[in-house]
C-alpha cells in the first residue's frame, strides 16, 4: 500500500511538472473589485488538470485495491468454511450422495420434458400452419411429379402387361 501511495504522488508530481509549462492563463479584461474578488474565489475552487489526473488515479487504484481485498476475503472465508465443515460433510455424505443423485435425475427429467413439450408444440403449430396455408409451390411440384410418375406406370402397365 505505501508503494501505491508513492506511485500516486509520483504521477501527481509528473502531471504538475507537465502542466506547469503548457498551461496558459486566459486573458481577461479588467474588472471591478467586486467582480475580481468573486472571480478569484471561483478560480480557487476550480479543479485543474493535475488535480483531476491525481483524483482519477486515486479512484482507479482504490477501486482495484478494494476489489482485490474483497476477493481475498471471500476466498479465505470459503477455505475456512470448508475446513471447519469438512468433518460434517464427510460424516453426512452417505445421505447427501443419494439425495443429490435423485435430485439430479428429477431435474434432468423435468428439463427434458420441458424440451420435448416445446418440440411437440412447435411441431403442432408447424402442421397447423402448413394445413391452413395450403400446399406451397414446391409441394404442388412434388405432388405433380409423383402423380405423373404414377400415371406413366399405369399407362405402361395397361399397354404392355394388361391387354
Amino acid at each position: 500500500m505505501p508503494c501505491l501511495i508513492h506511485s500516486l504522488a509520483v504521477f501527481s508530481a509528473m502531471a504538475d511538472h507537465f502542466y506547469q509549462f503548457t498551461y496558459h492563463s486566459p486573458i481577461t479584461k479588467p474588472t471591478t473589485t467586486s467582480q475580481s474578488s468573486l472571480l478569484r474565489k471561483f478560480q480557487a475552487h476550480v479543479i485543474t488538470s493535475p488535480k483531476l489526473f491525481g483524483l482519477y488515479a486515486l479512484l482507479i487504484t482504490g477501486a482495484i485495491s478494494l476489489f482485490l481485498s474483497g476477493l481475498t476475503f471471500v476466498l479465505v472465508g470459503t477455505v475456512l468454511g470448508l475446513i471447519i465443515l469438512m468433518p460434517l460433510i464427510i460424516l453426512s455424505s452417505p445421505i447427501w450422495f443419494p439425495a443429490f443423485t435423485v435430485l439430479f435425475i428429477v431435474i434432468v427429467g423435468f428439463f427434458s420434458l420441458c424440451v420435448f413439450g416445446i418440440i411437440v408444440v412447435l411441431a403442432v403449430f408447424s402442421l397447423m400452419y402448413r394445413y391452413f396455408r395450403g400446399p406451397s409451390y414446391s409441394d404442388q411440384t412434388v405432388w405433380t411429379t409423383h402423380n405423373t410418375a404414377r400415371r406413366d406406370m399405369l399407362k405402361y402397365g395397361r399397354e404392355y402387361v394388361w391387354y
